[in-house]
This record gives structure tokens, sequence and C-alpha cells, in this order.
């Protein structure tokens, strides 16, 4: 309200010491392809068309003989984007769906967090289907950072014992 001191309070602990520390990956291998001949493109004018992906958690960064824990993810399409779907293979488990956005919106994007984590190793590996809607285009979408371009893109949240940093 107008006038009215803000009273948002913070608690903040600074530890000397943690044993795990949090770092994020941002694999999207569509919009990783615009550094290559021939970058990934969407069709134009579908009511669906999807763009599918999966890298082991080696390939996305994760040090050999490592255990991570899998937190959270924040998805991430830009305005044709109609479905979203991330899937987590850990090491010796079944495949398990980690998020299904079944209604996308481009103005609901945040961070999702479990409340237990998965236990990931290098040779876990996560799985993205994205759906877009390019009925309304009439040339081919290329992949990109602003709106009129689409991504595919899993940020993932991960917590990595302390020791594991100097492979980073």
């Amino acid at each position: 309200n107008l006038g009215k001191d803000d009273q948002t309070t913070v608690r903040l602990r600074i530890e000397p010491r943690v044993e795990r520390i949090g770092v994020y990956a941002l694999p999207d291998p569509m919009l990783a392809s615009i550094r290559t001949a021939m970058p990934v493109t969407l069709p134009p004018g579908l009511r669906s068309t999807t763009y599918e992906w999966t890298r082991t958690a080696r390939q996305i960064g994760l040090p050999e003989g490592t255990e991570a824990r899998f937190y959270g993810v924040t998805p991430h399409m830009h305005e044709r984007g109609r479905k979203y779907r991330l899937t987590v293979n850990a090491a010796g488990e079944p495949p398990e769906c980690a998020i299904d956005v079944p209604r996308w919106d481009f103005h609901w994007q945040r961070t999702y967090f479990y409340e237990t984590p998965w236990v990931i190793d290098a040779d876990s590996s996560f799985s993205v289907e994205c759906d877009y809607d390019t009925s309304k285009d009439t040339a081919p979408i290329k992949p990109g950072w602003g709106t009129r371009n689409e991504m595919c893109l899993a940020s993932l949240y991960f917590t990595l014992p302390l020791s594991a940093l100097g492979s980073l």
C-alpha cells in the first residue's frame, strides 16, 4: 500500500563450510544448434510439432564418479510452447516423469523443487520433449533467445559434494 513501509524480512545464515554446493546445468540442444551449419528449425503452419532431446549427466557436465542430487527444474520455452515434459532416468532406476506441463504459458515460468531429490550419477539421463504451435507462422522458426525464436531448455538444479568443485 502507498505510504506504508515495506515489512519484508529475510533470514540469512552464513556457514563457514558446507558439505554440498548448489549448481545449475542449462542444457538446450536446440539453442546450441545455432552455432552449427544447420541449426534446428521448427516447421511453420502446424498446430503441434515437437523437439526432443536426451543428455546424460556426464554430457551436461557432471564429473565422473560424482554423486549429485537433482532437486529442481525450471522448464523454458517461448510463446509457441504448448507442452513440456522432462523425464529422469537415474542410474539403476526406471525412467520417471520429473515435470509435465500440459498447457504451457510463457508468462507462468518458475522453478519447481522436489521434496525428495533424485540421486544422479554420470550415466543418469534427462529427456525433454517440447511441443510447439507454429500454426500462425509462415517461415521456419529458428532457435534463439528472443521470443520470436524458440528454446527447449531445462534449467536443472543439483547439489554436489564440495569435493566435486575442483572437477567443474
